[in-house]
């Protein structure tokens, strides 16, 4: 009797499990040990010398093949912590400079500061460990199905410190980057495995035809591959000249780039601290001499002992001067003296700089006479600075500076138009006065954009600075924010910094546990800000980047939804010295330009200092090594939206998605061989003769067959 087959024929999803999983195990390659260590450190190697300063980009096209090579055929395990240490290797060269960093500024032994960096770069290196061992661990029909989609996957979801991307090492290499505008930066890394699961399947298939020739190669996949490569060259071109001729019809703005190459005060000598200011300015001359509209300084370039401002909402401008001056109770007499003086000899005349000093001296001296208090503008006191803005009642006539930081709130920087010389002690020299000294604007004829510390409370309460500058933040909310400033003084705009950067400006959960700040008493203390926004400057839109923003794709997809014209990033990399720290910075953020199709315009307090135009190109860009200058007409491109603008790093997702779906294949494939492992075979027992293991078994059995001829 003919016995009933009561197969169930295959399901969909059983179909697609034998298109994703071999129905016989590819022959593993037998590769000596020595071999696989050499391979993972070259591998590891050969990624960090992709990036900056060694710039060696074209050995990420082939850096992943040689780690596969590390792995293959090794348990998920093994092949763990075989990628671990090329993930390592990569971390620890790429971010070196994080030790000098500890131990510079953060005054820890050298020792620690080794270990430390160490450390940061064997936790980074988790992410090839984990691509590692889910290469091996999903066991799919080929590399290809994992390997790309894993990687893509990890680097999109793994935290860490200093987010980098395996694509961010193509910089200097457009063609490869063009594609960011669809996919992100997650579309170029995969772009580069694409073309390392190329490179390794291949050799490796012709490594085993060597010995068998009815091995063969995955056409679909290699076709599919080198299509996607394709196009993603050809479309290169064909969008860099679109791009191209958009720029070349949009309106420009001329942009003065300023990099004074004032250090953190631990590696700057006291004189050149002083100075700081006194560079900026001298620099925004020159610049405004040869013409712009627009002066961008970096980030915490504005740091006084005393600032002049007003916090009066007045479109009128004399108001806001004469506030910032003289206490509440003499501005209307000010007022009424100033615009005699105007209307007798013309309008702003008060402002010529010797007209404002012997004014000045004129009513301190009648101020005096009458019995009433003035502010020596070189008093000891006030030149080294007043604990405390000073009473706004009578005998004062004149109003006190706001000491160390500005108010929030501030809406008006008092401009100076006072000469500038040839250096702070020519002014010194000659008695300026200090607001005129201390000023953000000073000989100049442009607008600006500074980074500076901003001080805030928590309520609507009146300002005490010296107490609130040392609460707690609960009591006072300080910023890290970007001002711009019409060539009058006047505010336009003002930026808190969204992403602070942990430790460096923050602690988390701080607040909840506030002696940690007695530990580690160089650790930052900032309030984040709780709104993307734009400034608008001549009608234009410019959306503010404050230094770690700038690596972060999803602060800056974010803020293109506001479509600004052009992105400005202010960032202080001085922390990190003259490494490779400031270049490899400026290579993660460049990125953004593709991605969004905006000029990215940068400055820095030490470098590197760049414009950067919509297809990643570096226009302009300044060294590590001294003061200088960039002047820029810089394209203000229309306000539209790239692809990735609004998917977003979906690729990331997608990728995550897949690779759960094929574990979850491999898990309930691995189960069902499991079960029928387990199962008798009645014919073969009934005879007498051995039973033959089951047929999902059976190519399990030639492989091992395989596996043990070592390879020539």
């Amino acid at each position: 009797m003919n016995s009933v087959n009561n197969t169930k024929p295959p399901n969909l999803l059983d179909r697609l499990t034998l298109a994703l999983f071999s129905s016989s195990p590819t022959p593993k390659i037998h590769v000596p040990w020595p071999l696989r260590f050499l391979f993972a450190c070259v591998g590891g190697t050969c990624v960090f010398l992709a990036f900056p300063n060694f710039n060696q980009f074209y050995l990420a096209y082939f850096a992943l093949a040689l780690e596969l090579w590390a792995v293959e055929g090794l348990s998920p395990r093994k092949s763990f912590f075989m990628g671990w240490l090329a993930g390592s290797i990569t971390n620890i060269g790429g971010f070196y400079w994080v030790g000098s960093l500890l131990e510079d500024f953060g005054h820890m032994p050298f020792w620690l500061s080794t270990l430390l960096c160490t450390g940061l770069g064997i936790v980074q290196g988790l992410v090839y460990a984990l691509w590692a061992w889910g290469v091996n661990k999903i066991n799919a029909k080929s590399i290809w199905v994992a390997g790309c989609a894993l990687f893509v996957a990890i680097e999109a979801f793994f935290p860490m410190l200093f987010p980098w991307y395996y694509a961010n090492s193509q910089y200097n290499f457009i063609p490869a980057i063009q594609t960011a505008d669809i996919l992100g930066v997650l579309g170029v890394t995969f772009l580069l495995t694409i073309c390392n699961v190329l490179i390794f399947d291949v050799t490796r298939t012709l490594w085993l035809r060597r010995r068998d020739k009815t091995v063969r190669f995955n056409r679909v996949m290699i076709g599919l591959s080198l299509g996607y490569i394709a196009f993603a060259f050809i479309y290169a071109p064909i969008r860099i000249a679109q791009i191209d001729a958009i720029e070349a019809d949009a309106p420009k703005l001329m942009v003065g780039m300023v990099e004074a190459d004032v250090g953190i005060w631990e590696k700057e000598p006291p004189e050149k601290m002083r100075n700081n200011l006194f560079i900026h300015h001298t620099l925004s001359h020159k610049l405004s001499e040869e013409g712009v509209d627009l002066l961008v300084w970096p980030e915490s370039a504005y740091q006084q002992g005393l600032l002049w401002g007003s916090r009066k909402v007045t479109d009128n401008p004399l108001d806001h001067e004469l506030d910032s001056l003289y206490a509440p109770w003499f501005q209307p007499t000010a007022h009424l003296i100033y615009s005699a003086i105007d209307s007798g000899f013309g309008e702003n005349f008060h402002r010529n700089p010797a007209i404002h000093y012997s004014m000045m001296q004129a009513l301190m001296q009648a101020a005096e006479e009458q019995g009433l208090r003035t502010l020596e503008p070189f008093n000891k006191s006030l030149v080294k600075g007043i604990p405390v803005r000073c009473s706004e009642q009578k005998p004062f006539i004149t109003r006190c500076p706001y000491t160390r930081l500005a108010p929030d709130d501030l809406t008006y920087y008092l401009p100076s138009a006072e000469p500038l010389r040839s250096s702070r002690k020519a002014d010194l020299d000659k008695q300026i006065r200090p607001e005129d000294f201390s000023s953000p604007i000073r000989d100049f004829d442009a607008a600006v954009i500074f980074g500076t510390l901003t001080l805030g409370t928590a309520s609507d309460k009146e300002f005490d600075f010296d107490r609130l500058y040392k609460a707690s933040g609960t009591e006072r909310k300080l910023f890290n924010t970007a001002i711009m400033l019409e060539k009058d003084g006047r505010v336009i705009g003002n930026y808190h910094k969204n992403y602070l950067l942990m430790f460096g400006e923050y602690i988390p959960y701080a607040d909840k546990i506030p002696w940690v700040y007695d530990i580690l008493p160089e650790a930052g203390n900032l309030t984040r800000g709780d709104e993307i926004k734009t400034l608008s400057l001549r009608g234009y839109s410019l959306g503010p980047i404050i230094c770690y923003e700038d690596i972060l794709p999803r602060y800056v997809r974010e803020l293109s939804k506001l479509n600004p014209h052009v992105l400005v990033n202010m960032t202080n990399d001085a922390w990190f010295g003259k490494t490779a720290e400031p270049m490899l910075h400026l290579a993660l953020a460049m990125m953004r330009t593709v991605e969004h199709r905006k000029w990215l315009i940068r400055s820095t307090n030490t470098g590197v200092s760049a414009f950067v135009d919509p297809n990643g190109r570096m226009v302009q860009h300044t060294s590590i090594h001294e003061p200088e200058i960039l002047r820029q007409s810089v394209a203000m491109m229309p306000p539209s939206r790239t692809i990735y603008s609004y998917i977003g790093d979906i690729l990331g997702w997608l990728a995550l998605a897949w690779v759960a779906f094929l574990s979850f294949l491999r898990i309930r494939d691995s189960r069902r061989n499991r079960k029928s492992s387990e199962k008798v075979v009645p014919n073969a027992t009934d005879q007498g003769k051995p039973a033959e293991p089951p047929a999902s078994e059976a190519p399990e059995a030639a492989a091992e067959a395989v596996n043990s001829q070592p390879a020539s």
